[in-house]
């Protein structure tokens, strides 16, 4: 378990923290050491991307609930714009 932290505002990378385990009559929790934390980031990381997107997306929240992640963004003012204009000079 950990945070989702923004990077460069294009990507989302996870940094865990924490581990639990449900052993069936019950769940155990625990901190990680450092250097298992980094080996499950290093493995999962990032766990999102959207620099490679047409547009310039900032990521700006993310909220996990049971079965579902929402993440909010938005985009620079004028990139809309541009992107459209460019699509349309590309088509000519």
């Amino acid at each position: 378990m950990g945070p989702l932290v923004k990077r460069f505002g294009a990507t989302l990378t996870f940094a865990p923290d924490r581990a639990s385990v449900n052993t069936g009559i019950g769940t155990v929790g625990t901190g990680l050491p450092a250097f298992v934390a980094e080996h499950i980031a290093s493995r999962l990381n990032p766990v999102a991307d959207f620099s490679a997107a047409p547009l310039p997306l900032r990521v700006e929240g993310v909220r996990i609930e049971r079965g579902a992640v929402t993440i909010a963004g938005s985009v620079p003012p004028g990139a809309l714009q541009k992107a459209i204009a460019d699509a349309q000079s590309g088509s000519r």
